[in-house]
């Protein structure tokens, strides 16, 4: 093998084209044997940790954690322990990103010795940027690099990839000298001088007036620390009186606390979910239909399983299980709305919501109509639990007919869930409250649940929904039939 070994972000499925870097777990200068975890990396739904792939030195890590890179990005350099930094900073520097649709584990081919020789006169260059890249997609990474206005604006103009350069400025800000050696590197740069940045620096602030006032009046602000220019004046021609001075910095003692905002940029998981949301609302015509259904059978025929040995079901498991049952008996809701038409499936795949740090992910439960729902209950335990751990696959979250999502444990009484395409369909679950209702013997209280589903209506009609909220509501409330 070569003494020098690039480590690149790998792609882990067809439609991944980046990852963002969620922790490292060598430290630099740490001995690093085949299949030892190396970093973990977060891609649009899951955190994946890739493991060293031959034995090593951990010479370099080249991406700092929450940095969003391509696939095919250099993150980190393997070496023998005897190669000199000076080798490796002229590998670095002779790199190029490899081709995005390369398959974890496949061999890349390291530079020649004569790549090497010629990018050693210029080693403190940053890596260069992947060509396949657009020059929107430059704009939108550069838009949320940890840059200057001059650097980002630089580098939108000689199409340079800031997610590819290493700042060199405090807590690793890309100077507008950064850009430049990276444009360099690329050669996007003219051959003649880089552009004059003159024109790109802020233009110079219009003159303003000074504030009429007199010297007491200055003297006064300056103690105070008041700007003149936010002084009301209430003397002759409007000059600032001292008073007027006194009256300001009194306002601004008691005024609100100073607004501050931090920007947090999207992560993988979160841009992967505004996506899939927002084109699910702009093209999916919703409508909703909610039903009242009474938990007076169902909480005790929890109970009851939850006696026995096996899994734990809770409300979520059952409304799941009563779902399959329901779909399984209105088929044309067990949908995917496509271009070409609806696509109906003869197998019930129901994803649930679970709630994880920075995002949401929807593992899928198969067959679960043709589940037991204890099975059924410690299959969805198992993918939760999975799925707080980063440790789901790409598996784990495709291929669902429908998805229940449930709140009611945050104590939301009920809401409309946005539908995750292509299903036709999702419901949402609000929690159980006691209610007063009439019967022959006189008021009673009862348990009820809001279910309310959410439908896309080019394949589901008002209709067709009623019927299987019907459905629904029919196998809740007598839910022996889920076990006979």
């Amino acid at each position: 093998m070569s003494r020098i070994h690039p480590v690149t972000l790998p792609k882990w499925g067809l439609e991944m084209s980046e990852g963002a870097i969620a922790a490292w777990r060598l430290e630099e200068g740490a001995a690093a044997a085949k299949g030892v975890e190396l970093v973990d990396i977060e891609t649009e739904k899951i955190v994946n940790t890739l493991e060293v792939d031959r034995d090593g030195v951990l010479r370099r890590r080249l991406a700092s954690v929450g940095a969003t890179l391509p696939v095919g990005a250099l993150i980190a350099i393997l070496a023998d322990a005897d190669v000199s930094e000076a080798e490796i900073d002229a590998f670095i520097a002779g790199y190029r990103p490899v081709n995005a649709s390369f398959e974890p584990g496949a061999e890349v081919a390291p530079p020649s010795k004569q790549q090497i020789n010629s990018a050693a006169s210029s080693a403190s260059a940053a890596p260069a940027v992947a060509e396949a890249v657009s020059a929107d997609e430059i704009k939108r990474r550069n838009a949320a690099a940890h840059a200057s206005p001059i650097a980002r604006r630089l580098a939108d103009q000689l199409g340079v990839d800031l997610s590819q350069v290493t700042g060199t400025g405090k807590e690793g800000r890309i100077s507008q000298a950064d850009v430049e050696a990276a444009a360099k590197a690329l050669g996007t740069a003219p051959d003649a001088a880089l552009p004059d940045p003159s024109p790109l620096s802020e233009p110079a602030p219009a003159a303003v007036p000074e504030p009429l006032a007199g010297p007491a009046a200055r003297r006064l602000a300056r103690e105070e620390n008041v700007d003149l220019r936010d002084v009301a004046p209430t003397g002759e021609k409007g000059r600032i009186q001292k008073e007027d001075v006194r009256r300001a910095a009194e306002a601004r003692r008691s005024g609100p606390a100073e607004q501050r905002s931090e920007l947090t940029p999207w992560t993988p998981m979160r841009r992967s979910i505004a996506d899939a949301l927002l084109r699910a609302k702009q093209t999916a015509p919703h409508f909703y239909c909610a039903m009242d259904i009474s938990l007076d059978a169902a909480s005790p025929f929890i109970e009851r399983l939850n006696r026995d040995n096996g899994a734990r079901v809770t409300i979520n498991d059952f409304f799941v299980k009563a779902a399959g049952r329901a779909l399984a008996e209105t088929p044309d809701v067990n949908i995917h709305v496509e271009a070409e038409g609806v696509r109906r499936f003869s197998r019930v795949d129901i994803a649930i919501a679970v709630a994880i740090e920075g995002g949401l992910v929807t593992p899928v439960l198969r067959d679960v109509d043709g589940t037991d729902i204890r099975a059924l209950a410690a299959c969805a335990a198992a993918l939760a639990k999975r799925a707080r751990a980063r440790t789901l696959t790409s598996d784990d979250l495709k291929g669902a007919t429908f998805t229940v999502s449930n709140l009611g444990m945050h104590g939301v009484r009920a809401f409309d869930a946005i539908i995750n395409p292509p299903q036709g369909a999702i419901l949402a679950l609000g929690a159980a409250r006691r209610e007063a209702r009439e019967t022959p013997s006189g008021i009673a209280f009862g348990s009820v649940l809001t279910a309310t589903m959410s439908c896309d209506h080019r394949a589901i009609d008002g209709v067709l929904a009623a019927r299987f909220l019907s459905a629904l509501k029919r196998i809740a409330e007598d839910p022996l039939s889920l076990v006979l």
